[in-house]
């Protein structure tokens, strides 16, 4: 019995079934986007603001990059970002890393946060949805913009 499950676990595989030989990528594939949306960023200060990126996913969907990010609302316009293109990759179906990110305002406090790596939530709608992700500087960040054209993950 033990034998024809193993032999049933290695044909299934050889077919295409294991999850782990499954390409994942970024649709639509070689495609510019802009997300805006909200942003909140605490250091020993908070600031809400509103935010927006624009980047492009990669021809062949492995990855994306963002090469513009801007801060807007009240101080936040005082927010700089280095360390751009940021590369973003898709690490689970509805899951990204943000590669590199790096923020700098004299309003937060002690100005300086990352460059660290953030990790978001990527929806089935295209919002990418950050929920307090640390980063170094003693900083969190949290967000939620929506992508144009939606951005999506798939297997």
């Amino acid at each position: 019995m033990k034998t024809l499950i193993t032999t049933a676990v290695v044909g299934l595989a050889a077919l295409g079934y294991a999850t782990t030989a499954s390409a994942l990528s970024l649709t639509p594939v070689g495609t510019a986007f802009v997300a805006t949306g909200s942003a909140t960023l605490i250091q020993d200060k908070t600031l809400v603001c509103t935010f927006t990126l624009g980047g492009a996913t990669a021809a062949d969907g492995s990855t994306a990059t963002i090469t513009s990010v801007s801060f807007s609302g009240g101080k936040c316009g005082s927010i700089t970002t280095a360390g751009l293109p940021w590369v973003v990759s898709l690490d689970a179906v509805r899951r990204i890393t943000i590669h590199g990110v790096q923020l700098q305002s004299i309003h937060l406090g002690r100005g300086l946060c990352g460059p660290s790596n953030v990790r978001a939530n990527l929806t089935k709608s295209g919002d990418i949805v950050i929920s307090s992700s640390g980063l170094s500087g003693l900083c969190t960040i949290s967000s939620t913009v929506s992508t144009s054209p939606v951005i999506t993950g798939v297997k």
